[in-house]
């Protein structure tokens, strides 16, 4: 008889582990003329199962670089028992928690009572979409620096932000995170894009201004003095070009007397002012100016009328004479013509006894 299953056969079902069964023998008259005994070991080498949950995608909270994740339990089965089910996030079984930004690789791990053990792993994938932000500076305006067309600005750096890391901070006007530099004239906008770690952007914008307040400079040729040419009362003046600079450019120059930037022409006679204006891109002006003067050298001409022979008028010893005025020219004006006679333009006149001689003279 055995203490197992109290028969002669201990043949049957046993439970893990050890298991010691005693023999008894007994004769019929109820003597116990021997025992024994022996052990029956059950071992567990089947492993557990475990069904690990699906994978998880999830966007960071606002204003953090990480995400509260609640996660299910896995499923767990052994033939016998599960003594543990823990994970490597937080090393307890149930893995929900705090995860952070980019790909985590969750690992379960189900002990049974026999210390068989199985694994599954899922991922929790956490991603940042929210935008970096980004302040930049104010507007700024400054005139161009003396002698040239430019002017340098130190401008701070722009403010940003983001819940998780500002990757980069560049400006299109020379691909820093510092727009400080020299600018040119006019406006010039600058762009400033921040980039996080995920490559979400953001862009803010500010205005540069550099104006031109310096004048433009100009330099007139010299008076220039001139006689009229042959047989009139102008000259044929070739005038050179003034001299003219500016920091910036030189949008026009243009005279008074032709209304061009070449002086040069036909000149009346006296005395002409010049005057010349340059104008630059910024409408910013100067000006010069120069005489031209135009003297008449040339004589006027006269021809006298012919030589006068007449008789008294009767009874009297003196003859009125009918004399024609002479004729003049001028390259430019007569002004007057004058006879030693009478001192008017016409020698008619009373004339006495004998040869007189008239002249004239033309101005």
């Amino acid at each position: 008889m055995n203490n197992f299953n109290n028969t002669s056969n201990a043949s049957g079902t046993y439970p893990l582990g050890v298991t010691t069964v005693n023999y008894v023998v007994t004769d019929g008259s109820g003597n116990i003329n021997n025992t024994c005994s022996f052990t029956v070991t059950i071992n567990d080498t089947q492993n557990p199962t475990i069904t690990c949950p699906s994978n998880v995608t999830q966007v960071a909270d606002a204003g953090v670089c990480t995400a509260a994740v609640t996660i299910a339990v896995p499923a767990t089965l052994d033939n016998c028992s599960v003594a543990s089910v823990l994970n490597n996030f937080n090393n307890t079984s149930n893995a929900s928690g705090t995860y952070p930004l980019g790909l985590t690789t969750v690992v379960y791990t189900v002990k049974d009572g026999s210390n068989n053990t199985t694994t599954c792993s899922f991922t929790v994938t956490i991603n940042d979409t929210q935008n970096p932000t980004i302040t930049c500076p104010a507007n700024v305006a400054q005139v161009a620096s003396v002698g040239v067309c430019t002017s340098t600005f130190v401008i701070p750096v722009p403010v940003t932000s983001d819940n998780c890391s500002v990757a980069s901070v560049l400006n299109n006007f020379n691909n820093t995170n510092n727009a400080s530099g020299i600018y040119p004239l006019g406006t010039t906008t600058v762009v400033y894009t921040v980039k996080d770690g995920s490559n979400n952007t953001t862009t803010c914008s500010f205005i540069v201004t550099v104006t031109d307040t310096q004048n433009p400079t100009i330099t007139c040729p010299a008076n220039i003095t001139q006689t009229a040419n042959l047989g009139v009362c102008t000259a044929g003046v070739v005038v050179a070009a003034p001299v003219t600079a500016d920091n910036c450019s030189v949008a026009s120059v243009v005279n008074n007397f032709n209304n061009t930037s070449n002086a040069s022409g036909t000149y009346p006679l006296g005395l002409t002012t010049v005057n010349y204006v340059v104008t630059d891109g910024s409408l910013n002006t100067a000006n010069c100016s120069f005489t031209v003067t135009i003297n008449d050298a040339q004589n006027p001409t006269i021809t006298c009328p012919a030589n006068v022979t007449q008789a008294a008028n009767v009874g009297v010893c003196t003859g009125i004479v009918v004399i024609p005025v002479p004729a003049t020219t001028d390259n430019c004006t007569v002004t007057s013509v004058v006879n030693s006679f009478n001192g008017t333009n016409n020698a008619s006149g009373t004339y006495p006894l004998g040869v007189t001689t008239v002249n004239y003279v033309v101005t």
